[in-house]
């Protein structure tokens, strides 16, 4: 689980769905028109929202999968209604539910 740190910024419900969402998919949607992923990759996506920022979480990816490592180290942050947001990575593969998970993370830096 990620920790809030001091740069981090809290997002409100109506920040989350009015321009994190939107925002968010688009940076996704970019990356995987750039990886190649298809829905043949995983099984199910979906995103939730986080105290700062939101979490995109791709449930049973498949070991053929693109790695996203280096795309989101190309593209550490996006915009979105004014504030800036840092993406990260995180590799599931480990765990009984956790198995074949991929895990984007955005935080509003300010």
């Amino acid at each position: 689980m990620k920790k809030m740190t001091s740069k981090m910024k809290k997002v409100t419900y109506p920040e989350y769905h009015g321009t994190v969402v939107p925002a968010f998919k688009a940076y996704r949607k970019a990356m995987k028109a750039e990886l190649g992923i298809t829905t043949d990759h995983y099984v199910r996506i979906f995103t939730e929202k986080r105290t700062c920022g939101a979490r995109s979480k791709y449930w049973f990816a498949r070991e053929t999968m693109p790695s996203m490592v280096e795309y989101v180290k190309k593209n550490p942050t996006f915009s979105a209604g004014g504030s800036t947001y840092k993406v990260t990575y995180e590799d599931g593969l480990g765990g009984y539910f956790q198995s074949s998970s991929r895990c984007l993370f955005c935080n509003k830096i300010n």
